[in-house]
C-alpha cells in the first residue's frame, strides 16, 4: 500500500448523556488549519495532518495523518455540532434531536 494512503486511528473516548454525545480524540501535533471535519449522510470523517514544521526527533512510522470514521445514529442533529481542538485534543459534541413530547390527540365526531 502507497504510505501516503496510510492513517493513524487515533483514541477515542466517546460519553453519552441525556441530549448529546461527545467524542474525545488524541490528534496530537494537528493544529486546527490542518483539522478536515465533514458529514456525509450518516458518516462523519475525521482527518487531520502532523505539523509538518515540527521536527522529528524519533520517528517509529513515517505516516503523517490521524483518520477515523464514524457512522452516526439517526438520533444525532448533524447540523448541530461542535468542535474544539486544544492542546492536541479535540472535542466534538453532537447533539440529540429532542423527542417530542407524548400528545393526546382528540378525535372529532362529524
Amino acid at each position: 500500500m502507497d504510505k501516503k494512503n496510510q492513517y493513524l486511528n487515533p483514541n477515542v473516548d466517546i460519553f453519552e448523556a441525556e441530549k448529546e454525545i461527545t467524542l474525545i480524540i488524541d490528534l496530537a501535533g494537528v493544529p486546527p488549519e490542518a483539522l478536515d471535519i465533514q458529514v456525509n449522510g450518516d458518516i462523519l470523517s475525521i482527518l487531520g495532518t502532523f505539523d509538518q514544521s515540527l521536527q522529528n526527533i524519533l520517528g517509529e512510522s513515517s505516516i503523517s495523518a490521524y483518520k477515523r470514521e464514524f457512522t452516526l445514529s439517526k438520533e444525532l442533529d448533524t447540523n448541530c455540532i461542535k468542535a474544539d481542538l486544544k492542546n492536541g485534543v479535540l472535542q466534538l459534541v453532537l447533539t440529540k434531536f429532542s423527542k417530542p413530547a407524548t400528545r393526546k390527540i382528540e378525535v372529532q365526531v362529524i
